[in-house]
């Protein structure tokens, strides 16, 4: 199959790298897709995972409570602390946003008020300036609420694989130019291909170096751009001169 050919060729054969000048935009647009969906897979499982997992906490550990009347009660409180992260539920008393001072970012709720944190600012408000007076609900109303929570994840996926996607290509012009710059001196000037050829490459380039950086980020994190750019670079780089070497004319996109 000309397309497993073709992904063989991008991650492991540089030196095959002339093979792929001919193909179309269309095909190369495939293998961008595809390159696209395999990155996107630990963020689909954590998505998933972070769910599953949030989901389950709540129903689990926070307590019982009701908005009725602009007031919310609670017959117990709920304390979370935990990287930074500061969440308070407590109607028994008057929360102060001081509680708020070693946490990066948290929420405190007690029967009238919340006090928000987010960035550096602290936000307080009370229910009657936030909520109508026919305002209700409890902690079983909001939970079935969690299918809508789910699609805002979802949605949230899908708009993280459209940057994804804007970044592969981004990031495959930016190898374009610096290896462009880089092989001017070859013969016949950048291996007798044009810009929008070396870009094509460049893109067929990025797969080995993501593909990795899938790897890795299951185990000590994602590969910073910079050395992602780098392995790029030389992959570009060996295929023009490869091809330079050849003598290779090969067509436009």
């Amino acid at each position: 199959m000309k397309f497993l050919n073709d992904f063989a060729i991008a991650l492991v054969h540089p030196s095959r790298y002339g093979e792929l000048v001919k193909n179309t935009a269309g095909r190369v647009a495939v293998f961008a897709a595809v390159i696209v969906l395999l990155s996107s897979v630990t963020l689909v499982t954590g998505a998933v995972t972070a769910y599953n997992i949030l989901g389950r906490y709540f129903e689990e550990n926070v307590p019982e409570f009701e908005f009725k009347n602009q007031t919310l009660t609670s017959d117990d409180t709920f304390d979370l602390d935990f990287a930074g992260v500061k969440i308070v539920l407590d109607t028994t008393r008057q929360v102060s946003g001081d509680e708020l001072e070693d946490a990066s970012q948290g929420a405190l709720f007690d029967g009238d008020s919340m006090i928000v944190k987010t960035g550096g600012r602290v936000v307080e408000a009370r229910y009657t300036e936030l909520a109508a007076p026919e305002t209700q609900f409890t902690k079983a109303s909001l939970y079935a609420y969690s299918g809508m929570v789910k699609l805002g994840i979802a949605l949230s996926v899908v708009f993280s694989i459209i940057l994804s996607a804007g970044g592969l290509l981004l990031g495959a012009l930016i190898i374009a130019w610096l290896s462009s710059l880089l092989t001017f001196r070859l013969p016949r000037k950048n291996a007798g291909l044009t810009f929008g050829q070396v870009y094509k490459l460049a893109v067929y380039s990025r797969g080995l170096p993501l593909i990795l950086s899938i790897v890795t980020s299951m185990i000590i994190g994602k590969i910073p751009f910079i050395i992602s750019a780098v392995i790029s670079i030389m992959i570009l780089n060996t295929a023009l001169f490869k091809i330079s070497m050849n003598g290779r004319q090969d067509g436009g996109v």
